[in-house]
Formats: structure tokens, sequence, C-alpha cells
């Protein structure tokens, strides 16, 4: 956790100024026929797309995660989303020959709520199903609750974001890390 604070520091430091040196590069242009009127419920039924990339682990191993979503907005605060996610794990284990390569995978649906037009809150209930061979087993399968919240970057319909989420349950903490962290480039949203 103490490496994963430094990292999500300067990724944000990255963002933030990307942000504003985009700011400053665009010109606003201002016409009666064209200015629109900024409407919160004004998204109604409009699909958007999610590829998200995280949870990235090196130390002795190596682990990475990805997650697709496909959301609904009921309009411009209210959204549903759904989708399929991965992990891979591999640990090197000194002294033996065998390491340990580990696939995990599970789907995930939520509720999502802007909470300004860049940060949003959410919360998904997921199904996780773990491959825990390194501890004699096989498979540990579990449904579990999520909750957190992201940033949304501005400005056309392809943005970039960051999202953390904190497992609710104490077996998947176990297993997984306590938060899940992705960065994500997402459509339409």
């Amino acid at each position: 956790m103490k490496r994963i604070i430094p990292l999500m520091l300067v990724a944000l430091f990255v963002v933030m100024s990307t942000m504003d040196a985009e700011a400053q590069r665009k010109r606003k242009r201002r016409d009666a026929d064209t200015e629109k009127t900024d409407d919160p419920f004004n998204k109604s039924g409009e699909l958007y797309h999610e590829i998200k990339f995280g949870n990235v682990f090196i130390q002795n191993g190596f682990a990475i995660a990805t997650k697709y979503t496909l959301g609904y907005s009921f309009n411009n605060v209210f959204s549903v989303n759904a989708g399929p996610k991965i992990r891979y794990n591999f640990a090197n284990s000194f002294g033996t020959a065998s390491d340990l390569h580990l696939f995990d995978w599970g789907a995930t649906a939520g509720a999502r709520a802007k909470i300004t037009q860049t940060i949003y809150a959410q919360a998904e209930y997921g199904y996780h199903s773990v491959d825990i061979e390194y501890r004699g087993g096989d498979r540990f399968k579990k449904w579990a609750p999520l909750i957190g919240g992201g940033y949304i970057s501005q400005g056309g319909p392809w943005r970039f974001g960051f999202e953390a989420m904190l497992h609710l349950n104490r077996e998947l903490q176990d297993e997984f890390n306590v938060l899940e962290y992705w960065a994500s480039l997402t459509y339409n949203f």
C-alpha cells in the first residue's frame, strides 16, 4: 500500500497538468446559434463503453487485471453498468522449480452517479472466481460488493480516467488487494 500511494499521486499530477495544458490550448467560440444550454438530464438513453487496466503488482512476480464495462445512462447523472474482468498473476517461487501462474476471472454489475462532470461514485456487486492453486485448492468463488469512485476527464466522446473500488468482503480482501485501482479509457460517458 505504501508503494501504491506515491504512484497514484504521480498519476493524478500528470492528469491534472495535461488537463490544464489542454484547456490553455483551446479557444472558446461563443455564438448565439451554437451555444447549448447545460441541461443535467440531457444524456438519456445513451450507451457508454469502458476499457480498464489496473491492479498492477510487481514484487517477486507480476500481476495485472483488465475490465470491460458496458453502461447505460438514464440521464446525465445516473447510469448502470455490467461487464467481465480478468486478472493474471505470476509468482516466482525462489528455490523451487514450480512458479505459479494464476488466472482469476469475474463479472460485475453496478450503478454510478455523477457528483460533478468529472467525479463519480459507484457501487458494484460482482462474482469472483479466484485461482487458489498455491493453497492446494482449485478455485475460490464468491459474490461480494464493492464501493468507490472515480475521475473522468472532460472533452470529446473519448475520455481517460481513474477509478478506485474498495472490497467490502474480508475473504476477498485476503485474496485481492483491499483496494482495486483502474486506469480507464471511456467512450461516451
